[in-house]
């Protein structure tokens, strides 16, 4: 998020504007990967996948509330992803901070 706060902070540059397709694409992927069955039971913490769906779901708050006019052929397949996601988050309070960052997108 980091980078790409740092690299959207003004304008968006050309280069990441002629690959936003790509990026889009690639960042609903992360968000439709599925964890293996049974390898999220009993932890306590996110895993490396939910952290970066997490990280994802912070990039694309961002851009949609700095960058909106070039994402409006992309909004429908974000939030369907996002939807999507959230509706798998189950009451464990380790993914608390997993469906905020999903929440932040749709709101």
């Amino acid at each position: 998020t980091d980078v790409l706060h740092d690299i959207t902070s003004a304008v968006m540059p050309e280069f990441f504007r002629e690959h936003l397709d790509s990026y889009i694409k690639g960042f609903v992927a992360v968000l439709q990967l599925a964890a293996l069955p049974g390898f999220n039971e009993g932890l306590r913490e996110l895993t490396p996948l939910e952290q970066l769906k997490c990280e994802v779901c912070n990039t694309l708050t961002m851009l949609l509330g700095r960058c909106n006019e070039h994402l409006q052929t992309y909004v429908a397949s974000i939030v369907r992803a996002v939807w999507d996601l959230l509706a798998g988050v189950d009451e464990s309070e380790r993914l608390d901070l997993l469906a905020t960052s999903g929440i932040g997108v749709l709101s």
